[in-house]
């Protein structure tokens, strides 16, 4: 096998097979996660590590402003202290590691309250230096928010870079005689189009949907802390995962050479899938085929890229139907068009900033758009108008952002609620 070949069978293997069982099945939109999918494809790791090094770069900042200098704590005394309101301690063996800067001792203090029952780490560094770094790759993750004093820190858990529970960051906080870091800023990688192939393209979708989702995600969950029960979102279980696409993230590799193809295919054997294909019909176009594991009748998915105007699309057939569509389009001025099944969105993304954007997303008992009459892969000239054209009555979810208000106005499948809001973003959230 081939260098490149080998590079993309090291990077797939990383993907859950359950993950791509489930994703790939589906049509049309899917629920949310809890929280930002991990990168799951060569192109979007590459993304990843680059808004990881620059999220570094920020969080070392805070840090540096925000930690509390050592006011003479020992990891003795904070087991104590634990201990005294009444937490388990326990080791910490099991723990796994992966960060380049190790801790040199700590603990894991049994956290247990009304909302949750968790292990969280107490670590002991040899270094404020060391404490401050480590704290800043944890930020970045965007799984946890970090707490430092001094060689301490804790962590406690976030979505979209906000605290899930306020009682137990407070908790932590007070033990380590500290304050709870501030999220990293919300940036991405710059997007240059004409991407290259349909590769290139798929980083640059990676690049706006993970800086859009995680700008609403944010916004969202801080209001809803403080909001009334009729303004708030995650009461009546209203979620955003904007422009997701499982065939997407696992056809994100694919480019002119053969040999990667032959490479993805080989991933997706491993899967599960059989009689596995992927053809080239013609240059930027692609055909897979194969059957899922647990399906009867094989699947069809055409990808398409044209390098003149970096468009790209992506559609999986069941017979003459349309069973997932995802449609992308720069359309010159820092501007870029998505299309799905059942979304629309214009989104304007400057430096790795979103400064606009309008989406949109139909009921789930509307007609979905149609490939032939809808599709957008050679158009031009779509707006705001574009994509609200279906009309309010249809839509689920409608979000407009101008840079400084995000407006909401969703639908809960699950209790029938309506919400809008008019929520102020702050600049560089």
């Amino acid at each position: 096998m081939s260098k490149a070949s080998l590079i993309v069978v090291s990077i797939l293997i990383i993907v859950c097979s359950v993950l791509f069982l489930s994703s790939c099945s589906a049509g049309g939109s899917e629920a949310p996660d809890a929280k930002p999918a991990a990168p799951a494809q060569a192109t979007a790791a590459e993304a990843a590590d680059e808004n990881t090094a620059e999220s570094e770069a920020e969080q070392q900042s805070t840090a540096e402003a925000e930690a509390v200098p050592d006011s003479g704590l020992t990891l003795e005394k904070l087991k104590a202290k634990a201990q005294e309101h009444g937490y388990e301690v326990t080791p910490v063996e099991g723990y796994q590691l992966t960060d380049s800067i190790k801790p040199e001792d700590g603990f894991n203090l049994h956290y247990v309250d009304d909302n949750s029952d968790a292990f969280v780490p107490v670590f002991e560094f040899s270094s404020s230096d060391d404490a401050l770094k480590y704290a800043g790759g944890v930020n970045s993750a965007g799984y946890n928010l970090c707490i430092v004093n001094g060689r301490f820190v804790t962590m406690t858990g976030t979505q979209y870079g906000v605290v899930t529970n306020d009682a137990q960051a407070d908790f932590l906080a007070g033990l380590l005689e500290s304050e709870v870091m501030a999220a990293p800023k919300i940036s991405g990688s710059p997007v240059i189009p004409p991407a290259g192939d349909y590769a290139g393209a798929c980083k640059q979708i990676d690049s706006v949907r993970n800086v859009l989702n995680t700008l609403v995600n944010r916004t969202v969950l801080t209001h809803d802390k403080s909001a009334a029960e009729d303004k708030n979102f995650s009461a009546a279980f209203i979620s955003f995962n904007m422009l997701s696409s499982g065939n997407l993230m696992f056809t994100a590799t694919l480019n002119e050479d053969e040999a990667s193809r032959d490479a993805m295919a080989q991933m997706w054997t491993a899967f599960g899938v059989t009689d596995m294909k992927i053809e080239r019909s013609a240059p930027h176009t692609y055909e897979l085929t194969g059957t899922r594991a647990g399906m009867e009748t094989p699947f069809l998915i055409r990808c398409m890229f044209e390098p003149s105007s970096g468009a790209l699309r992506l559609a999986e057939m069941d017979g003459d139907r349309v069973a997932e569509l995802f449609e992308y389009v720069p359309l010159g001025g820092d501007t870029y068009a998505f299309q799905t099944i059942s979304e629309r969105a214009v989104v304007t993304y400057q430096g790795g900033q979103i400064t606009g954007f309008t989406y949109s997303l139909l009921k789930s008992e509307t007609a979905v758009y149609s490939l032939d009459a809808d599709g957008i892969y050679d158009k031009t000239g779509l707006d705001a108008a574009w994509v609200t054209s279906a009309g309010e009555e249809l839509f689920e979810q409608l979000i407009t952002y101008d840079g400084t208000i995000l407006k909401i106005y969703a639908e809960s499948f699950f209790t029938g609620s309506r919400i809008t809001a008019d929520i102020n973003v702050p600049q560089n959230p």
